[in-house]
């Protein structure tokens, strides 16, 4: 958010108390990305039910969707450039659902983990399915406990 405010270097509006510049509104792309990750969260989780779903998504909702709106009533930036916030906010809540899916993001927490032990590893909510070991086996090559290599 920094360095795309000072590419772009868009002053704020007329009345604002803020000096720096307002494009992208930070505020807007954090609020967005934030409710678009929880949204994924929510929207792919299996052990909660629709009316759980729905509780977490209307609060989420309630708390971080009116953000761009106030910035503009405050006169702290343009719907513009709420609306940039916004867009990019949204683009970084899916990439960071979809990092947070990757198995390297899972190792690196188990690391983090393993180095600083008050951690908890909590996500995902729904447990980690852990895949099997990659060494190599005997029936990966073609062969089976019952047969015996042959010499000639």
């Amino acid at each position: 958010m920094f360095i795309l405010k000072m590419i772009m270097q868009q002053p704020r509006p007329q009345g604002s108390c803020s000096t720096s510049c307002g494009m992208p509104s930070g505020h807007t792309l954090v609020s967005v990305g934030t409710f678009v990750w929880i949204f994924m969260e929510v929207h792919y989780a299996q052990l909660m039910d629709q009316r759980q779903k729905n509780i977490i998504l209307a609060v989420a909702g309630v708390l971080l969707i009116p953000v761009g709106w106030s910035r503009v009533v405050f006169h702290d930036h343009s719907w513009a450039q709420v609306l940039v916030g916004a867009v990019i906010g949204g683009l970084v809540g899916v990439l960071w659902y979809a990092m947070l899916q990757h198995r390297l993001t899972t190792w690196i927490l188990k690391l983090v983990k393993a180095w600083l032990p008050f951690m908890e590893l909590n996500y995902p909510l729904e447990g980690l399915v852990e895949e099997a070991p990659w060494a190599p086996t005997a029936s990966a090559y073609g062969a089976t406990g019952t047969q015996k290599a042959q010499v000639r």
